[in-house]
């Protein structure tokens, strides 16, 4: 299972919000041909591992990225442009 932290969990929201996704979808973590990860508005898919914060859906991802990712963190940094996402573990 992946971890997401509270400081994560509210710069997700936030960027759902800037988002401004349509009804029924929220972020999706998803695998880069470059081995990253990214994120892009999608709905829930059967199966997918579904992360809440404060009770709201924030984040999806798929079996095979929750598997390649199990055991990690998700969390943030801070960077000049301000706080980015980041995975750890």
């Amino acid at each position: 299972m992946v971890l997401v932290t509270n400081r994560a969990a509210e710069l997700l929201r936030a960027t759902l919000v800037k988002a401004g996704p349509e009804p029924g979808q929220t972020l999706r973590l998803v695998a880069t041909p470059e081995g990253r990860f990214g994120l892009r508005l999608d709905e829930e898919r059967k199966g997918d591992q579904v992360v809440k914060a404060a009770g709201e859906k924030i984040l999806v991802m798929s079996p095979d990225a929750a598997e390649a990712l199990s055991g990690a963190v998700i969390d943030t940094r801070d960077t000049d442009e301000g706080p980015k996402l980041a995975i750890r573990g």
